[in-house]
């Protein structure tokens, strides 16, 4: 899937609803909260290495104009960092949960994917570099296990 793709299954409504019951675009001009989600999202796929140099380049450019709908998106990297770091990110929570929901729709897959806290994921790192040991203290065997389930 591409990002127009992606951008076309979020209904229109949601980029105006959101915004409004968390205030995120209380007193900007240029870069909506609509607008940074479209140029994160745009950015990370788009891009192997993500930095703000890259985002100000994609915000200029043609493609992500016209993905966006506005013509007039010009704001250097220093404004993207400002806005990125002031936005409220309660508005990006609740998009994010609708998006899951509408894609699992879409995919079909209500029950096979899930949310994962991220904070599992670094526990089972650690635990898979320490291994379990096996044998006698000194020459320890370390061995590595997981385990997998998949819904549906």
């Amino acid at each position: 899937m591409k990002v127009n793709d992606l951008l076309k299954l979020i209904p229109s409504q949601t980029f105006r609803d959101l915004p409004i019951e968390t205030k995120v675009d209380t007193q900007v001009k240029k870069l909506s909260g609509e607008v940074i989600f479209k140029l994160i999202l745009f950015s990370m796929l788009n891009s192997d290495k993500l930095s703000l140099r890259i985002m100000e380049t994609f915000l200029q450019s043609a493609h992500f104009k016209s993905l966006s709908g506005c013509d007039i998106l010009d704001s250097r990297y220093n404004s993207i960092c400002d806005r990125i770091c002031t936005i409220n990110a309660e508005c990006f929570e609740k998009l994010y949960a609708t998006i899951f929901s509408i894609y699992n729709k879409e995919l079909k897959e209500e029950q096979a994917l899930s949310k994962t806290d991220s904070t599992y994921i670094a526990l089972a790192a650690k635990l898979f570099g320490k291994g379990m040991r096996t044998g006698d203290v000194t020459g320890a065997k370390i061995h590595a296990g997981d385990q997998y389930s998949f819904c549906g």
